[in-house]
Order: structure tokens, then sequence, then C-alpha cells
């Protein structure tokens, strides 16, 4: 009898069968002697693996592999074919500006290409009707984001060690040659509008006293856009790679069939144990009811300045007043309010347990941080002061989340998975350390 827990005749047990019918007793005696640590019992788990892929049946392995290749070949010839349009704008900055504002305008522009108003817009569009399939039945909400994580690419490049100029380079992947280049034009000329206005609004604060010179300067005044590389319709498509899918197939049957074959051979010899792991994971599963759904909707607005950012981030008063009702008298609930990666930008979440009311407080949110900063402004003009006044701009406007950040059902699954796992390796583990207590004292 065993008196102390060996992590080395444990993972001994994961030999092979046949094996361990032939030498298991030695092979036991002997760990039972060097008694080995976790360290040990590694290499003993290694060595299991090893004779077990030495000892795999080899029609088996070429099944799977044939299985995994026909998997792949279905998914190649269901993913649809990538068309990639690209093109390259340059920004240049003016003659008196900061080194720095160029860039800063560059992040600015991929802010606004990648924000949901400015795709929804180009989503929406009837002569390029993107998305249609999906947007059947997909919300809205979900189709953007995954146009800007798989299709839409925006990169921004320095061209001059000084700073004065920075490239953008655009990229987008659709299913038609013609629709990919559409989308990217109509992407471009969004950009164009949008530098050109700000450049206008710029000259007419600082024409007006709103804006000092230098504010104007280091905002990327008198910059300059141009197109280096137009968008041109592709004619080769950029996917799928139907070898490479194959391969991946081929290569990841296997491994997939046999553990498979494990877990359903482990199911049919422990049949009880593994209802009563199913069992108990699904008396689990309802606790993950009483975890709270929280529905997050994001804003993101630019500030004129840093030092304006700066004095929202650390104005107390100002964070707690965001957080109220337009009464002032209730809390809005949990509202972060945080720097962005880009110039002069804050994000704006709120999380709540409705989705509606989650981009409603957004909408406030946002509608009282505009407001704060107008009041400033008024202050500052009635104060006579010359000196440029705050001002903000809504570049993404609350969204409206669809899905909530915690899922039910998958955390569901991953128990009944675990419970089965558990209680049909725990009932194969007990009926072999068993049946080896009972032969050891009959072979001596």
């Amino acid at each position: 009898m065993h008196d102390s827990f060996c992590p080395g005749r444990w993972a001994a047990r994961l030999y092979p069968k046949a094996w361990r019918e032939r030498y298991g007793e030695e092979f036991d005696a002997l760990i039972e002697d060097a008694k080995p640590g976790w360290g040990g019992a590694a290499d003993v788990l290694w060595g299991s693996m090893k004779m077990r892929i030495d000892m795999m049946n080899w029609r088996a392995a070429a099944g799977f592999a044939l299985m995994g290749l026909v998997v792949a070949g279905v998914t190649a010839y269901r993913t649809p074919e990538r068309y990639v349009s690209e093109a390259v704008l340059q920004l240049q900055a003016g003659p008196d500006s900061d080194p720095e504002a160029v860039m800063a305008e560059a992040i600015r522009l991929e802010q606004i290409a990648l924000s949901r108003t400015s795709l929804a817009r180009i989503i929406n569009d009837p002569d390029l009707n993107l998305y249609q399939r999906a947007r059947e039945i997909t919300p809205l909400e979900d189709v953007i984001e995954d146009m800007k994580g798989k299709d839409l690419k925006v990169e921004n490049l320095q061209a001059e060690p000084a700073g004065k100029t920075v490239n953008v380079r655009i990229s987008y992947a659709g299913g038609d040659a013609g629709r990919a280049k559409g989308t990217l034009q109509r992407l471009i000329r969004r950009l164009f509008d949008d530098h050109q206005n700000s450049q206008r609004l710029m000259a007419r604060m600082v024409a007006e006293g709103e804006l000092a010179p230098s504010e104007a300067q280091a905002a990327s005044m008198n910059s300059r856009m141009e197109v280096l590389t137009r968008p041109g319709a592709p004619s080769k498509s950029d996917g799928p790679n139907w070898w490479l899918m194959a391969a991946a197939g081929m290569v990841a049957g296997v491994p997939a069939g046999f553990a498979a074959w494990w877990i359903l051979g482990l199911a049919r010899r422990s049949p009880r144990a593994a209802l009563a792991g199913v069992a108990l994971a699904l008396l689990a599963a309802p606790a993950s009811l009483l975890v709270p759904q929280q529905y997050i909707s994001t804003a993101v607005v630019q500030l004129d300045s840093l030092q304006t950012l700066k004095k929202v981030l650390t104005d107390q008063a100002l964070l707690t007043d965001l957080r109220r009702l337009p009464d002032h008298a209730a809390l809005l609930g949990d509202v972060r309010v945080e720097s962005s990666p880009g110039p002069r930008a804050l994000i704006i979440r709120v999380h709540e347990a409705d989705r509606f009311k989650a981009q409603r407080l957004s909408q406030i949110a946002v509608t009282k941080l505009v407001d704060a900063v107008a009041e400033q402004r008024q202050v500052r003009r009635s104060q006579g002061r010359p000196a440029a006044a705050p001002w903000v701009d809504v570049i993404d406007p609350p969204s409206m989340p669809v899905y909530p950040v915690s899922f039910l059902l998958p955390t569901a699954m991953w128990m009944m998975l675990g419970g089965l796992l558990t209680g049909i390796t725990a009932a194969r583990l007990l009926k072999m350390d068993s049946r080896a207590q009972t032969q050891r004292p009959a072979a001596s």
C-alpha cells in the first residue's frame, strides 16, 4: 500500500495499457524506490506520450488526417475571396507648425476613418451595399467591428525624421474588386473633407480670437494633404490560401481525432462517472446566472490641447458631474473617462446592465462634457481674455452595445466539458489505482 502521494506513480498510469500490464509492477516498484518529484513526473509523462506516439495506429492517423483535409477543403471552398485595394495619403506640416503636430493630425484622421459614424455611412451607401448578408442577421455595430478588425487597415508612417511629413497607408479587403476600390475612395474623400473643414475652422477661430496662433500651429494648422497612391481595383484575389489550409487541416486532424477518440473511450469505460461529472457541471452552471451582465457604450471626443485634456482628467468636480443625471440628483452608474492613444482625445465608457440605458447615459455624459467646455469658453470671453478658448469635438458618438461583456452560454458549456473530463479521468485513475493495490499482495 502506498501511504504518500507520488506524482511520478500517477504519471506512469498514462502509459499504454499493454505496456502497463507487462511492465507496470516493475516500473511501479522502481518509482516507489526513486520517489521522483514533479520534475521526474514530467519526465515520466513525456515518456508515456512518446510511447503512445510510437504505438499509434497509423491507419487511424491517416483517417483523421483525411478527415482534417476534408474539413479544411470545405472551409476553404466556403471562404470568400478577398480583393485588397490600397492607397497612400501624405500629410505635410505648415512652415511654422510644431514637428509633432502633423503626426497628431494623422492619428486624428485615423480615428475618424475608424469611427463608427464614418464606417456606418460607408456600409449603408446603396451604391456599395457592403455586407448585405451580414446586415440581415447581424446588428450594424457588430458589422462595423468586424470591418475594423478584419477588412480595414490604417497605418501611419513617419516619412521624414524631422516629423514634417507623415504618410497614411489605408487598405480595404472585400469580396468584390470594384467595391473594394469604391469603399477606399469614399473613405479618402471623407478624410479630405474633414481635414479641409478642420483647417477652415481653425482659421476662423484664430480670426475671431477664440484660438491662439501658437495653439493653432500645435493643432497642425496650414498642413497640406495629398494622395500619393490612388486606390485601384485589384485584379488578383488575396485569398484564401488553399494549400496552406489543406496542410493545416491534415496536421490538426491527427491530434484532434485522437483526442476525441480518447475522450469517447474514457466515457465508454466510465459512463457513470461521466454522467456524474456532467450532472455536477449542470448543477453549477446556473451559478453563472448570478454574474451580472455588463454592456459597455463608448464615445471618443477630442479636445483643443493637452492642457485642456489634463484639466478634464484632474477636475474631480467635473468628473463627478459627468456621472450624474441632468437633475444632479442620482448617479449615472459606472462612467469611466480615460485618455485615448490619439492626440488630445478622451474615451468615455459607460458600464450598465441595460444596453439602451448604457448608450443613453453615455450620450448624457458626452453632452455634459461639451456643455462644461462651452461654459469655460464663455467665461474666458466674458473676462476679455484673448487667449485660446477650450473646445471639444465628438469624433465617435456613443455606441449602442449589442452583446454583453460576460457570456453565459460558453461558461456553461466549458463547465460541462470540464465536469465530463474530470469525472471520467478521476474514475479511470481510481479504478487503475485500486486494481494495482489488489494485485500487489498476490504477486508478493
